[in-house]
This record gives structure tokens, sequence and C-alpha cells, in this order.
């Protein structure tokens, strides 16, 4: 019997192999067979021959068997670390792993113990791609031989909050220097970590009537971060009118005076 190889769950590759000796074309033929099927475990099986002597001719001959040996090796289990994301300044998210290759209906429960994974993102770490290593851990398993697929772990720009304040004026008065609050930063971060420089925009100008006007902010830029400009409201108010009456004297019997006031 020739020897023949396969993997865990995997079906018997055709069983082979040759028969010698025959005299006198005697009808003699041999199979193969093996206790070996597809929920066999990983090792070495025997293969035997099995002829086939609807003459009774092989009593006529010394057999000779040689077995032949049918090994069955693990089959590979892809562990791949599955791949993760989250914002610039928060904590890893767990990591976790995907296996794909069971046979047989197998899961996870024919597996003993745990890969290990790492990573060498922090809290701290910048915005970019980062790789999630995976290695056997204690993982170990008879009928499986494992093959790692490492991850990525992507921090995205935190979300930073730009508000232009509010503001007001009198009507006819100069636009006030405009500024901006902040909201979002992340690992005791401030404005330090921005370049660029704060840009106000509005319509209203000195002559501008009475009502409320859009004040708009631009002009920054962070590496960890990813800026949402929001709008605020300059209010021009009614400038104070002062109508001033000037006192006035006469004496009595005499027509008032002309009535004057600024």
């Amino acid at each position: 019997a020739d020897d023949q190889s396969r993997t865990y769950g995997a079906s018997n590759p055709p069983l082979t192999g040759t028969l010698t000796g025959v005299q006198n074309n005697d009808n003699l033929t041999v199979s193969f067979q093996t206790l070996a099927d597809a929920g066999s475990p990983v090792g070495a099986y025997a293969i035997t021959p099995v002829f086939s002597d609807p003459d009774n001719k092989l009593g006529n001959y010394n057999v000779l068997t040689n077995l032949g040996t049918l090994t069955i090796a693990p089959t590979p289990l892809t562990v791949a670390a599955d791949s993760q994301s989250r914002p610039y300044g928060q904590t890893n998210p767990p990591l976790t792993v995907t296996y794909s290759g069971f046979v047989n209906g197998e899961d996870t429960n024919v597996l003993a113990g745990v890969p290990v994974l790492t990573t060498t993102a922090e809290v701290a770490s910048p915005v970019g791609d980062y790789p999630i290593e995976i290695t056997t851990g204690t993982l170990a398993s008879t009928n499986y031989a494992f093959v790692f697929t490492n991850g990525v772990l992507s921090i995205n720009p935190a979300v930073l909050l730009v508000r232009a304040n509010d503001a007001s004026r009198a009507y006819g008065a100069t636009n006030p220097v405009f500024t901006a609050s902040y909201s979002g930063f992340v690992n005791n971060e401030d404005t330090h970590v921005l370049t660029g420089t704060a840009h106000f925009e509005t319509t209203a100008e000195t002559n501008s009537p009475v009502g409320s006007y859009a004040i708009e902010v631009s002009g920054l830029i962070a590496t960890n971060y990813s800026i949402t400009f929001s709008n605020g409201v300059l209010s021009v108010t009614a400038a104070a009118l002062t109508a001033s009456a000037d006192d006035q004297s006469r004496t009595y019997g005499a027509s008032n005076p002309p009535l004057t006031g600024t």
C-alpha cells in the first residue's frame, strides 16, 4: 500500500498500491482500506490491502503484505486579530480575534487557552494606524495548526467644536473683538495644539441696521482633531438717542420765548 497524507477533517485521498507476483493470469486483485475517517484526529493510520480472490487462487501464494501509512496532519486554523478604531485620546477598545478554518462542525470549544493581543497605541498616541499583534499565548490544539494574522488599530481625530461667541453692540458703533469657545479637548490639551489663527467674519458693518448677524469662525487646524466650526450671533441693538429741552424764562404777562432744545 502506498503511503498517503491529508489534513485533519479532509476526506481520505484515493488509496493506492501495487500487486506484484501474480502467476498464470490468476484473477487476483487488491484494494486498500484504512480505519481513518474525516473525524479521526491527527496521527498515523495503517493502510491495509484487501484481496479479491473470486477463483480461490490465493492459497497458491505466500503473501507478503506491506502496509502503508496514512498521516493526518493538523489542519490550518487562521487566528486573526480583529481590526479596531477609536478616537484620539480614548482608551483602546477590547482587542478580539476571529477564527476561520474549523472543520467537522467544530468551534472554539476544541481549543485550549487564549492568544495574546498587543498594540503600541496608548491614550496619548497621535492619529494613525497601529498594528495589533497576535501571538500564541496559551492557545493550543491537537488537530489544528495556527496561522496568525495581525490586525490594525486606527486612531481617528477627536471631534473639537469651535464656536464663535455671541456678541452685541449698538447701532452705529464698530464691531467688538470677536472670540471663540472650544469644547472637546482631550489629554489635558488646549489651544496650544492648534495651528493657524481663528478668523472671524460677519456681514454687519457700522451702518448695518438693528438686527442679528451671524459671526462665522474658521482658520484653525489640528493633527489630532477634526474641527467643527459653529457660528455665533452679533446682536446690533438700538443706539441711545436723548432729546433735551432747554430751560427758559419770561415775565408774567409776556409771550413765551422760543422753545429750544438738543
